[in-house]
């Protein structure tokens, strides 16, 4: 794997990278954290800002229009993110579960990279190709681009200064092949938070990662994941996270799946508007609402 070492002092990443065993204890033990706790943003359809402390990470936020039913961001915050003004201006890990535009598109994520010099894109080569290809000046930025390569069943973990991030393949729903879909294990502030990406829920996809030993305090997952009884097998036997949130839920069917998660699955959290928060708490302490969501 190739890691632009060069950029070590911007976002102080450790030379502990490589592949873990599936099942069992990660191959390297996350930092201890500065601040404990993590602030969860939604940004749009499974897009998604953490912070903890002066640390912060981005995962398929880049969302200018809509794709098919499902949503962009708003124009105002899409202008903030990616002109990188507060609060996305830190140290910020940028990641990226698959190259279609419904998590990314790639204007975006070029201008960003430009914009906040403290950035880095961790991906894996299909999205780096794909950046490549689009991108109108990528020498610019491709200091701050590292490739992340991953193989199915194994896990490859990357270390930085206050944070673990372990990548894994999930074959995507629908099964094309050509699609590479990582999952990524984010550890920020002592929370664990699962990420699926566009995961196919099943338990062939999920059972050779042993994430039900992880002690995982947040799974995110998109709404089929509740559709289905295999969906809901994966998360409550597969994952077992402490806490559940919802995301990929088009527009059209909010309403319509709030419904059902009101009367089927009452403690998972629905984000329905963009920039609406939540804080969590490492093992698994209460969510606590951000600000405006009321009681």
């Amino acid at each position: 794997m190739r890691l632009f070492t060069h950029l070590l002092p911007v976002l102080a990443l450790s030379l502990q990278v490589g592949p873990s065993s599936a099942q069992g204890d990660p191959a390297v033990q996350a930092p201890e954290p500065k601040v404990l706790g993590v602030d969860v943003t939604f940004l749009a359809n499974a897009g998604f800002f953490f912070e903890s402390g002066r640390y912060s990470v981005l995962i398929d936020a880049f969302l200018r229009e809509p794709t098919d039913i499902y949503a962009g961001l708003p124009d105002q915050l899409y202008r903030q993110l990616v002109n990188a003004q507060p609060p996305f201006d830190e140290l910020t890990v940028v990641l990226v579960s698959h190259d279609h535009p419904d998590h990314v598109q790639m204007r975006g994520l070029e201008k960003y990279l430009g914009k906040n010099s403290q950035a880095q894109l961790m991906a894996s080569p299909e999205v780096i190709r794909s950046l490549q290809a689009h991108a109108r000046d990528f020498a610019a930025i491709h200091r701050r681009i590292s490739v992340i390569p991953t193989l199915k069943n194994a896990m490859n973990q990357v270390l930085q200064e206050e944070m673990s991030i372990a990548f894994l393949q999930l074959e995507h729903g629908g099964n094309p092949e050509e699609i590479v879909n990582l999952g990524h294990l984010i550890e920020i502030g002592g929370v664990k938070i699962l990420h699926v990406g566009d995961a196919k829920p099943t338990s062939e996809n999920f059972a050779t990662y042993g994430l039900d030993s992880r002690g995982i305090d947040l799974a995110i997952v998109p709404f089929w994941f509740f559709t289905q009884a295999k969906g809901v097998r994966v998360i409550y036997e597969e994952i077992k996270p402490r806490n559940v949130i919802v995301c990929h839920v088009p527009p059209s069917e909010l309403e319509k799946f709030e419904q059902l998660l009101k009367a089927q699955f009452p403690d998972v959290i629905l984000f329905k508007e963009a920039l609406e928060k939540r804080s969590f708490q490492p093992g698994g302490a209460t969510p606590v609402k951000g600000p405006g969501e009321g009681g």
